[in-house]
């Protein structure tokens, strides 16, 4: 099967992330933009080259995995930071009824995000004026939705006048303008779906909540779908970063008329129901979409299950990784990671491909868990792993992984993308970024977490850290190969994420 995938950005976790799911089969051939292609972080990729790439290496594909982001914009932080005109965006999403109607055979299947609001200020993916009014402009989201429905109370109404007085005009006008405009082409892409342009379309929500901006997109988007009778064509959920992941399974899945049956386990009986942070429903609403929109179905049994998903959540409330030392006594006397981790190994034992999908904190792995799994010596016996950032970050990745791989006979490729997350997910996420921001980013960086001309100072730093801690941290598991951490950078110039190469072959 020959795919070509447009991401959303040129991170790893949209760059590198589904390419080391496809390498898991050997029947998948992925064409890829070079990186150059794909702008930097503000910086927009230049969408009429990238069109031109497009037209140039389609010849033979299969399927087109297409982030509208990338396509119209030029990418996701663009999206957030654009001045194109209506007319101007739909000019560039025009372009995919031209790719359909030159090879009707072709697969497409893509994804345009509802766009997130910060409820904090920073401009560091948002426009600059977020710096100072970012708070001010998602609280006026929040309670502006709030008064749509009738749920606002005298006092909040009273917030309102206020928080809208306090933003300036221009910068309210500017940023309302936008949304305007980006839910315009949302509703485009889902007439093309309509007019059979698009086969398949996935509209994440990124970083949602109950009330807000999103939410009221979200509620137009809902009543397209619904008006056109297209539910099973578009699905719209919390998401953002996997997108390129379940979009890849979801294609792979199909080109061979397969749906494999996944099964759920859960670390706590309040699991499925718990609302985790930035998300705007229960963890098990969002493991029901990820599984369907990565074209699997779930199942009520282990037995005839295909793929078992074994899904560590919190106790009761989600926490950030770094928080992990403190825990909420919940995180113990409200789920059991003991009986969790024993019914990964009886699964395993009984020859069933297991993946976990670890989303206790946010922005990272569960330490504990970890240790028990490399103390139970299932760690490396695993089909999947995931454990960064939201919760539907790591869902759809570990779901995604699990329905393109349960079935590899790569295991070379299996291990390597386990060692891989456990070292980005778990030793960077939730050891050494902390350990390093703590003990050298102020002397090194003044205390910004945004590395700027230090990056090269800091990454060796983080890569000895890596070392040390996978080193002497696993004891049991993956003794059988030798993992070297070749190099690390900053995909964005800031500790939040990492890049790395690494190589792991056989002793």
């Amino acid at each position: 099967m020959k795919i070509m995938y447009i991401p959303l950005d040129e991170r790893p976790c949209n760059y590198q992330y589904p390419a080391m799911i496809a390498r898991l089969k050997d029947d998948i051939e992925l064409v890829v933009p070079p990186l150059e292609l794909l702008g930097r972080k503000k910086e927009k990729a230049d969408t009429d080259e990238l069109w031109s790439w497009i037209k140039n290496n389609l010849a033979g594909c299969n399927a087109l995995i297409l982030s509208i982001e990338m396509f119209v914009y030029g990418g996701l932080v663009p999206s957030r930071l654009h001045h194109m005109s209506i007319e101007e965006c739909l000019a560039n999403l025009k372009r995919i009824e031209m790719i359909k109607e030159h090879d009707p055979n072709i697969k497409i299947y893509a994804s345009n995000l509802i766009m997130r609001t910060p409820s904090y200020n920073s401009s560091d993916e948002e426009p600059e004026y977020y710096e100072n009014y970012g708070r001010d402009i998602f609280t006026f989201g929040y309670l502006t939705d709030k008064k749509k429905r009738g749920l606002i109370t005298p006092s909040e109404e009273k917030e309102l006048e206020k928080v809208k007085e306090s933003i300036p005009y221009e910068y309210l006008d500017d940023y309302v303008g936008r949304r305007e405009v980006n839910l315009a082409i949302n509703q485009a892409a889902i007439e093309l779906v309509r007019d059979g342009f698009i086969d398949f379309l996935s509209i994440p929500q990124d970083d949602c909540s109950e009330f807000g901006f999103t939410p009221m997109d979200h509620e137009v988007v809902e009543s397209s779908i619904s008006n056109w009778r297209l539910n099973f064509k578009v699905h719209n959920y919390p998401g953002a970063d996997e997108v390129g992941c379940t979009l890849l399974s979801r294609a792979y899945n199909e080109h061979h008329g397969r749906c494999p049956k996944v099964y759920p386990v859960y670390s706590s009986v309040n699991g499925p129901f718990i609302i985790p942070s930035l998300e705007d429903r229960p963890i098990g609403e969002s493991v029901k979409a990820h599984v369907i929109a990565a074209g699997g179905l779930l199942t009520d049994s282990a037995s005839e299950s295909d793929l078992i998903l074994l899904i560590n959540t919190p106790g009761k409330m989600t926490e950030g990784s770094r928080d992990q030392k403190s825990k909420d006594i919940t995180y113990s006397s409200h789920r059991s990671l003991r009986e969790f981790v024993e019914r990964a190994r009886h699964y395993i034992d009984q020859g069933k491909k297991c993946v976990i999908a670890d989303v206790a904190f946010i922005n990272g792995g569960d330490i504990e868990l970890v240790y028990m799994l490399d103390d139970a010596g299932i760690m490396d016996k695993l089909y999947g792993y995931a454990g960064w950032n939201t919760v539907c970050n790591t869902m759809g990745t570990a779901i995604a992984t699990g329905l393109v791989g349960y079935d590899t006979e790569d295991d070379h490729q299996r291990i390597f993308n386990l060692v891989f997350r456990f070292i980005e997910d778990w030793c960077y996420q939730s050891i050494v970024r902390f350990d390093v921001i703590d003990n050298e980013i102020q002397s090194i960086n003044g205390g910004s977490t945004t590395l700027n001309e230090n990056e090269s100072k800091i990454t060796p730093i983080i890569k000895e850290k890596l070392d040390r801690h996978w080193n002497e941290n696993i004891r049991n598991s993956f003794k059988d190969f030798n993992i070297v951490i070749e190099d690390i950078y900053a995909p964005w110039n800031r500790m939040f994420e990492i890049g790395m190469s690494i190589s792991v072959a056989p002793k």
